[in-house]
């Protein structure tokens, strides 16, 4: 499940191109459900740009969301990423975002 309001995307639009920040939760709820939280700096902070919850936490499954994200905002194509150091993070913004740039 992938979600972003209209003022995620507001934010995305103004701030999400300069740096991207994932976070995960991986397996830190009672629930078999990982939270991917996806932020960029902005005036005010870091603002959550999108979100997702998966069931696996496999590079597959992060790529999709990614890509559900990047299908609603054709325009994101961040210069920065921040990720946790996590193959299966770095993997999928690397198929998602495939450039000399990540």
């Amino acid at each position: 499940m992938v979600f972003q309001s209209l003022g995620m995307k507001a934010v995305m639009r103004r701030y999400g191109n300069i740096l991207t920040l994932m976070d995960a939760t991986y397996q830190t709820s009672i629930y078999a459900l990982s939270l991917f939280m996806i932020a960029a700096p902005t005036n005010a902070g870091y603002q959550p740009i999108g979100v997702f919850i998966t069931e696996t936490e496999n590079s597959r499954i992060i790529q999709e969301g990614l890509e559900v994200l990047k299908k609603e905002n054709p325009t994101w194509d961040p210069t920065n990423i921040m990720t946790d150091k996590d193959e299966r993070e770095i993997s999928a913004y690397e198929t998602v975002f495939p450039s000399e740039k990540t």
